[in-house]
C-alpha cells in the first residue's frame, strides 16, 4: 500500500458509517479501493515516465516496467476479488464504471501529450473530473451502498465527488507549480489548469511563450512562464477555483 493519504478508503468508510453500514464490509470495500488505486498509480507512473512518488523511487524505476505492470495487474485483480466477496453486484458495477471513466480521462491526456497545444480551462477541468472525481465517486457510493442509501443520496454524492475531485486536481496543480510535489508540470509536457488560465489572460507575445512551453516542456522556458503566471495573478484565480 502506498504512502499516500488513503483518501478514497477513508471516504468509503465515512459514507458507510454515516448511513449506519457494516464497518466490517466497509473495511473490505475500502481495502479493495486502495488496492485498485495503487494499481492506477503504478500504471500512471509508467505512462508519465515519473521517477519518484512520495519522495521515493517509483516501482518501475526500482524493479523495471515488466515487474511493475505485473504488480499493478495483481493489485487490480485482488481489489475486484475483494469487492466480489461482498456479494453486491452493484458495488462491482460502480467500481468498474469508475475505472472506465478514469481510463478515458487518462487516455485523453495521453493523446494530448502526443500533440500538446494550449487547451481551454473547461477542457482541462473535464479531464481532471474524469481522472480524479470518478475515483472519489466510487469510494463514496460503495460506502453508501453498504449503508442502504437511496437514489437521492447517491445523486448528492455524485455531485459532491465531482467538486471534490476537481478541487483535488487543482490543489495538485498548484503544488506542482510551487515545487511542492514530485512532478513539475512546467518542466514536463503535462496538462495544467494554471497554464490554461494564463494562456487565456496573456497578451499575444506571452501567449506564444506559454504555448511554446506547453509544446516542448523545455525546462529552460519555465522561469519565464513562472513570471508571466505571477504577473497575471493566475495563482490567485486558480486558488479561488
Amino acid at each position: 500500500v502506498s504512502q499516500g493519504k488513503a483518501l478514497r478508503p477513508t471516504l468509503c468508510l465515512f459514507a458507510s458509517e454515516a448511513l449506519s453500514g457494516s464497518i466490517k464490509k466497509a473495511s473490505q470495500a475500502a481495502a479493495a479501493l486502495e488496492l485498485i488505486h495503487n494499481f492506477s498509480l503504478i500504471h500512471d507512473d509508467i505512462e508519465d515516465g515519473d521517477e519518484q512518488r512520495y519522495q521515493r523511487p517509483t516501482l518501475h524505476t526500482a524493479v523495471g516496467v515488466p515487474v511493475a505492470l505485473n504488480v499493478g495487474d495483481f493489485l487490480v485483480g485482488e481489489g475486484y476479488r475483494l469487492l466480489g466477496e461482498l456479494d453486491r453486484p452493484e458495488m462491482t458495477a460502480v467500481a468498474a464504471q469508475g475505472h472506465v471513466t478514469l481510463c478515458r480521462g487518462q487516455g485523453r491526456e495521453l493523446l494530448w501529450v502526443q500533440n500538446p497545444e494550449p487547451l481551454p480551462s473547461i477542457q482541462v477541468l473535464e479531464i481532471f473530473r474524469q481522472k480524479t472525481a470518478a475515483a472519489f465517486e466510487v469510494a463514496l457510493r460503495l460506502g453508501a451502498i453498504l449503508g442502504g442509501a437511496d437514489e437521492g443520496t447517491h445523486n448528492v454524492l455524485c455531485k459532491y465527488s465531482e467538486a471534490l475531485g476537481i478541487a483535488y486536481q487543482i490543489k495538485d496543480d498548484l503544488e506542482d507549480f510551487k515545487g511542492d510535489a514530485d512532478s513539475n508540470d512546467l518542466a514536463q509536457v503535462r496538462l495544467s489548469l494554471i497554464l490554461a488560465i494564463a494562456h487565456k489572460r496573456a497578451d499575444a507575445a506571452d501567449k506564444k511563450r506559454i504555448a511554446a512551453l506547453i509544446r516542448s516542456g523545455a525546462p529552460e522556458g519555465a522561469d519565464e512562464v513562472h513570471e508571466i503566471v505571477r504577473e497575471l495573478g493566475v495563482l490567485d484565480k486558480t486558488d479561488d477555483l
